[in-house]
């Protein structure tokens, strides 16, 4: 049986009405069995984790005051004009359709003019305006046959390494986290489109935050996406920029009228210098480099195709910086006998933390090096991180295992 009001076996039902009792301490009219079910198809009909899972979920809104968040939060200028996203469009049965096109977004831009915690309390009141706005009135609209999701089409056009920065990263896992948590059963479909080469080592990032029941809602769509799109989505609604037919009355093909594309943040809009006193350098190590001397740091990549990625900072001055491949690591000690990987250049991470990450096409010794050599009066503070992330493109090999690949 599905899980959902009308095709529920007898131990499904016997768990709906045990959640109910237990939730009787709690009890709210906002506990209807459409609700209840949410919470028991995200944990697989287990009772006490359900009952868990919405408690939580319940302390969460009241601490960030979710109830009220629609008609007393100010959505910051930046995120409202810059932020790209919007609902545009609806698939066959009436499901509705929210782009997001992340790849348009101004990433640093953004970063410096709004906290993280403002774009996760964003992402927070989509959900509230999707749940108490848009998915009543297309109800109505059905003639009352409930919509109870949304689908998403995951624009990655643009998306590179860049997108690997280190506040960045963080920002999207706890919106991950955040939506995983708080709002399940939510997410009908997401339709991946220009899937850039580094997408499995993104996906990576995210993948142990995800239930197997959202990895399974998952289609990524090849590079006739245009033509594949509307098997399931209506192109009377859908932007012609994303393969459907609507425009704006002005002819605008993406639809801007509804779906904002980002764009460049100007510069007076930024209220925070992304610098090493505003991002955590939790997981990293810290180290001092002494004048006239350099550190080495010896990286093995195990498969080819991973990416090699760094985050690093100084206290107060710049920072020589370069990535070497040894393919003759028991003799090669010096980079000056190395290859050179990513040819080093003096950097001002005391102003802005450095981060980047390049694919290693070939498995092997590497080398991170920061460069002191050059400085003979100050000895330099350094925190850093480095990482590989494992492409595990056999698991994208083998799709049905996560996704659906079209």
């Amino acid at each position: 049986m599905s899980g959902y009001l009308g095709d529920l076996s007898p131990t499904q039902q016997e768990s709906l009405n045990q959640i109910k009792k237990r939730l009787e301490d709690i009890w709210s009219n906002r506990f209807t069995d459409t609700y209840l079910l949410q919470w028991l198809r995200a944990r697989q009909f287990d009772v006490t984790k359900s009952e868990k899972m919405l408690r939580d979920h319940l302390a969460w809104r009241e601490a960030n005051h979710i109830d009220t968040i629609l008609d007393t939060w100010v959505i910051p200028e930046v995120i409202a004009k810059h932020y790209p996203g919007g609902f545009a469009g609806y698939e066959y049965d009436g499901t509705p359709i929210w782009i997001d096109c992340l790849g348009m977004i101004d990433l640093k831009g953004v970063f410096y003019s709004v906290s993280k915690k403002e774009i996760v309390k964003y992402k927070a009141r989509q959900a509230e305006y999707l749940i108490k706005e848009i998915l009543p009135k297309i109800t109505n609209k059905t003639g009352g046959r409930p919509i109870e999701q949304v689908s998403l089409i995951f624009d990655m056009q643009g998306i590179g390494m860049s997108y690997l920065w280190k506040p960045s990263v963080d920002c999207y896992v706890e919106i991950m986290k955040m939506f995983e948590a708080n709002y399940p059963e939510t997410m009908k479909t997401t339709y991946l489109i220009n899937a850039p080469k580094i997408f499995p080592i993104l996906y990576n990032i995210i993948k142990p935050l995800l239930r197997e029941e959202t990895k399974l809602k998952l289609k990524i769509l090849g590079s006739n996406w245009k033509e594949e799109i509307v098997k399931w989505i209506d192109p009377e609604h859908l932007p012609v920029y994303w393969g459907g037919k609507a425009r704006d009355p002005d002819g605008d093909i993406h639809c801007k009228s509804t779906v904002c594309i980002g764009g460049k943040v100007p510069e007076s809009m930024y209220v925070q210098n992304i610098t090493t006193d505003n991002v955590s350098t939790e997981g990293f190590t810290k180290t001092t480099i002494s004048r006239g001397s350099s550190l080495k740091i010896d990286v093995t990549v195990a498969k080819a195709g991973s990416m090699l990625r760094w985050n690093f900072s100084t206290d107060g001055m710049d920072i020589g910086f370069g990535v070497y491949r040894n393919p003759n690591k028991d003799k090669w000690k010096s980079v000056d006998k190395m290859e050179v990987f990513l040819a080093p250049e003096r950097v001002n991470s005391h102003l802005v933390p450095e981060h980047g990450g390049i694919i290693c096409e070939k498995a092997g010794d590497y080398v991170v090096h920061f460069d002191n050599s050059y400085s003979w009066r100050n000895t330099k503070k350094l925190a850093y991180l480095v990482e590989v992330l494992d492409p595990n493109y056999d698991e994208f090999i083998n799709t049905d295992s996560f996704c659906t690949r079209i």
